[in-house]
């Protein structure tokens, strides 16, 4: 019987952390087969010999496993290139510094039999451990593009999606080295797909380390998020299935969240990049109302001064 499932795990140079990784992926498997794809990125640390020799162990915990190699750089490459070779109706992305969840495999499968012929994207909260500490990451359950665009609830691995309509929406950004699932997360949004969102419970051990590009600071990753938001903003304005009252909150989520980050990057000391997200929210949108105008200030202030979960305010009235 094939597997309504393929995961797909991007790897460069986990050596340290990738055992533990492998191994909570082989245990979801044990209770409900699914495909596995590794795709090594040019590690260097000894990450594909450990890939390879998993494979070769835990074959008779997957309904099939092997590994690829991809050269050119960047996770989204790695990415697509598992979705390329992807057999199942379902594609899932998993980081290979993660714990994920023993019953992830057989919850969200046992979901795609009941509901996923009526489906495009299914989406669920998922838990963030940083310092030690456990919370489950924000998340709104919704199918509103704006609110994801202020909170990025639909982070790499909080959503499946169906392999021929992530492939027809153009898959991952390849140009992106960070952000990138918030940008791909926007963009499948925009589609409006068949949403269902799983809220019974939060799912894997995400742990933000320092290292990792989740754990870094703003100002260490501010080119590659101005990036990300500048691609967001071109996505809004070339989005075929949107009308414009839908484009124009999404136009305004945008420029609430520039400047949000200018707080933010304010907050850090940064004073190019305040200027940099100052300058997104008004390309985003040059006309806004004073209204507008008046809530970013109150919202980039409030981040400035170190205040956390602007996004919440920034959802009160309307966008």
């Amino acid at each position: 019987m094939k597997a309504k499932l393929t995961i797909v795990v991007p790897v460069r140079n986990r050596a340290s952390v990738l055992n533990r990784t492998l191994e909570s992926i082989a245990a979801a498997a044990r209770r409900e087969k699914v495909d596995l794809i590794l795709v090594d990125n040019g590690s260097t640390d000894g990450s594909l010999e450990i890939c390879s020799t998993f494979v070769t162990t835990h074959q008779g915990d997957f309904h099939r496993a092997h590994v690829l190699i991809e050269p050119r750089r960047g996770a989204s490459v790695a990415r697509n290139r598992g979705l390329e070779a992807c057999e199942t109706e379902w594609v899932y992305f998993f980081d290979s510094d993660d714990l994920m969840s023993e019953d992830f495999c057989e919850a969200v499968c046992h979901e795609l039999r009941d509901h996923g012929g009526e489906l495009d994207l299914l989406a669920f909260p998922v838990r963030m451990e940083v310092d030690g500490r456990i919370r489950v990451k924000d998340y709104e359950a919704t199918a509103r593009t704006s609110v994801h665009i202020l909170n990025s609830m639909l982070c790499t691995v909080a959503m499946s999606m169906r392999t021929t309509w992530l492939r027809e929406q153009g898959g991952w950004n390849e140009e992106l080295t960070t952000w990138d699932d918030w940008e791909l997360g926007t963009r499948l949004l925009m589609a409006h797909p068949r949403l269902r969102w799983m809220t019974q419970r939060a799912f894997h051990r995400i742990i933000v380390q320092e290292e990792s590009q989740t754990g870094a600071s703003f100002t260490d990753t501010l080119a590659p998020i101005v990036k990300a938001m500048r691609a967001v903003s071109t996505d809004i304005r070339e989005a075929k299935r949107m009308d414009e009252k839908e484009r124009r909150s999404c136009e305004k989520a945008l420029y609430v969240r520039a400047r949000i980050m200018a707080g933010k990057l304010a907050h850090e000391g940064s004073s190019e990049g305040r200027q940099a997200f100052r300058e997104i929210a008004e390309s985003c949108l040059p006309k806004a109302s004073w209204q507008m105008r008046m809530r970013g200030w109150l919202l980039e202030t409030y981040s400035a001064a170190g205040g956390r979960g602007a996004w919440r305010v920034a959802l009160i009235g309307s966008m």
